[in-house]
């Protein structure tokens, strides 16, 4: 299942935003989104690969799977909010909410 911040990622993607332009309307730092999505995407290829498992063990493959949830709620959380400041302005631009 898609999490949120997925979503809200495919949905700015979709409207080809870029991070800097949905920090402008919602005053969510663009090097922090961009942080946290670049560490996701490498942290999600780590943990695609068998290699990663073979060499680390449980503890730190438990670590990696712990910061990959935790990097998924911190998303959730930004794209949350970003959400709830498009449908402020747009409510206060007379736009329907999206």
């Amino acid at each position: 299942m898609e999490s949120i911040g997925e979503k809200l990622r495919s949905a700015r993607e979709a409207k080809k935003l870029t991070i800097k332009e949905v920090v402008k309307e919602t005053n969510i730092n663009p090097q922090y989104l961009e942080a946290l999505e670049e560490e996701k995407r490498h942290l999600m290829t780590t943990l695609n690969s068998p290699e990663f498992y073979a060499i680390h063990d449980s503890a730190k493959i438990k670590g990696a799977n712990n910061r990959r949830e935790a990097l998924e709620k911190e998303l959730d959380e930004a794209y949350r909010r970003w959400d709830e400041l498009e449908n402020m302005v747009a409510k206060f631009s007379g736009q329907p909410d999206r």
